[in-house]
């Protein structure tokens, strides 16, 4: 049963991550079930995979944090400038 439990859990995150859905709870998952992996006492790449999922639950609250303030608008001139636009022809 726990074994069924953690292969669904492993593919939903995994394709989750691919797919670029939900970016930051999924990284955050995966990240538990590292942690419990390293619990559990196996050895492997599991503290270096948990170590990538913490710059990507990094990235992903950080992404855009960075974007430029707009432009601020200037005041409207007082008068229209006419002096680019044509005349209308007096009867």
């Amino acid at each position: 049963m726990i074994a069924k439990l953690v292969a669904v859990s492993e593919l939903t995150i995994g394709a989750l991550l691919i797919l670029g859905l939900f970016t930051g709870a999924v990284a955050f998952a995966g990240l538990a079930l590292n942690v419990i992996y390293m619990f559990s006492g196996t050895s492997g790449v599991n503290p270096a995979c948990a170590i990538v999922a913490v710059f990507l639950v990094l990235a992903w609250r950080n992404a855009g944090a960075a974007q430029p303030a707009p432009p601020a608008q200037s005041a409207p001139d007082a008068a229209p400038d006419t002096t680019t636009q044509p005349h209308a022809a007096r009867p």
